[in-house]
């Protein structure tokens, strides 16, 4: 069945929602269900690239949030075609980890293929700036 441009980009950002919604409830089956299995990560954590997360490894970090974690996806823009499609947004996830209050903005790029009538996420690449000025630190205080 063809798939209008704009039926996409709408069923992209439906998509993106869900994510969100499955990070703020720490699903971590929903979460690797919207990954297509040739998925490859360039996750804010090491190593420099990875694959489609795993359930365990994933539940153990959900795990180190203390209830839920605080999740926003803003200025999200999508492109789509019929079966691809890619989304960029400044993304904040915050809230209370390891007894600590967390509150970070990233930068986070996702492209999709569709499958049976399915958007997966083949790609992703989530990043924050760093310092320029030969510290090389991370700038975690940052916000839009």
């Amino acid at each position: 069945m063809a798939i209008g441009v704009s039926e996409a980009a709408a069923a992209i950002s439906a998509r993106i929602e869900e994510r969100a919604a499955a990070l703020r409830n720490k699903d971590a089956h929903a979460l690797v269900a919207m990954e297509a299995p040739e998925m490859v990560n360039y996750a804010l954590a090491p190593p420099l690239s990875t694959g489609r997360a795993d359930v365990p490894g994933l539940t153990g970090w959900l795990d180190t949030w203390d209830g839920q974690v605080g999740y926003e996806v803003t200025r999200l823009t999508v492109h789509a075609g019929a079966d691809t499609g890619f989304a960029y947004s400044l993304d904040r996830m915050y809230g209370v980890q390891r007894g600590k209050q967390t509150s970070l903005w990233f930068r986070l790029t996702l492209g999709f293929v569709r499958v049976d009538d399915q958007w997966l996420i083949v790609h992703e690449h989530a990043s924050v700036p760093f310092a320029m000025d030969g510290s090389d630190l991370a700038q975690l205080d940052l916000q839009p």
